[in-house]
């Protein structure tokens, strides 16, 4: 079974990234794979300054979200898929009433398949459904209003949105990665983490099917030693850029006030700092393998990695009531 088959085939207009369940390896980094890219020759934020690639159009309300109009949505995840919980903190910000439905790796697919998607996070609302992460955002965003995790001032969103796509296609895949590469090993460990949540038959039947689970993400992930180490480069030269950026002082990457860009880049994070507060579950740090718990440590341990577990301590409990 080729990576399509299993994780489903995601989005990939207008440079966006493939992108949904956590070991997909998404074409960003296919193509920065074959240029051979290190850190050091990644692009820079300021790459998109002026210029942020436009954000694939998705259906949204204008009409503001009141508790009269709301329509109760229903979040379909793999729990501790760190897109997941970019969704689910999105919905959890801006007060949205959802119903989660926690799946198991693989097992997920019946759930998404028919309901019009493959990959996981998939949101149904207003009689729509949303397979990517960020345009559960967007739409969200604008259901309730607009201007609570996307600035309207048209400069600052451009900023945000580049941000944003920069976490999604970079951050988040390599992050998942290393994290896989450091656990797929620790099969016991790994069960606990897929299976807590999930439907009492989709953990019965995950340790029947957990080794061909775990083959197949390794093939889709491409893992390796080298590369494990390849995606390790990349989240510290990520890191290194958001330690720069928050370098003068500032509490927020963009402007005055939490936006999804610092909530995209604590989430995307998670694999690599295993922060409190998390909404799913994640190992215990003592638990994972010395090298990994090591490494964590080292990035908690940088401004990035604060600010990243910050935000999970200051903002993740934080709403926004709806009128």
């Amino acid at each position: 079974m080729n990576e399509k088959a299993f994780y489903g085939q995601r989005d990939t207009n207008v440079g966006r990234s493939v992108r949904g369940h956590p070991a997909t390896f998404g074409a960003a980094d296919q193509k920065a794979e074959k240029s051979g890219c290190s850190p050091s020759t990644l692009p820079q934020f300021g790459r998109y300054a002026g210029s942020c690639p436009m954000r694939k159009a998705v259906t949204v309300r204008t009409t503001p979200m009141t508790n009269d109009n709301v329509h109760l949505a229903v979040l379909i995840t793999m729990p501790h898929s760190h897109y997941s919980e970019k969704a689910r903190w999105a919905l959890d910000r801006l007060s949205v009433p959802y119903q989660e439905q926690p799946h198991a790796p693989l097992l997920h697919r019946l759930a998404t398949t028919r309901n019009g998607g493959s990959s996981v996070p998939l949101l149904l609302h207003g009689g729509a459904h949303f397979t990517d992460s960020t345009d559960i955002l967007v739409h969200m965003d604008a259901v309730c209003g607009g201007d609570l995790l996307y600035p309207r001032d048209a400069g600052l969103r451009r900023e945000v949105e580049a941000l944003e796509t920069q976490f999604d296609e970079e951050l988040g895949p390599h992050a998942r990665r290393w994290a896989y590469a450091q656990l797929l090993s620790e099969r016991s460990l790994l069960r606990q983490v897929m299976t807590r949540g999930v439907p009492q038959l989709e953990a019965a039947l995950l340790p029947v099917i957990m080794p061909g689970v775990i083959r197949l993400i390794r093939a889709a992930l491409k893992i390796t030693p080298q590369s494990a180490a390849r995606s390790l480069e990349r989240v510290r030269g990520i890191f290194k850029e958001v330690d720069a950026r928050l370098d003068d002082g500032r509490q927020f990457l963009v402007g005055e006030r939490f936006t999804a860009a610092d909530l995209t880049f604590a989430a995307l994070a998670a694999p690599v700092l295993f922060p409190t507060g998390y909404r799913a579950a994640y190992p215990a740090l003592n638990d994972v393998p010395a090298a990994m718990r090591t490494e964590v440590l080292r990035l908690r341990d940088t401004a990035a990695g604060r600010f990243a577990l910050r935000l999970y301590v200051q903002e993740r409990d934080r709403s926004h009531a709806v009128a």
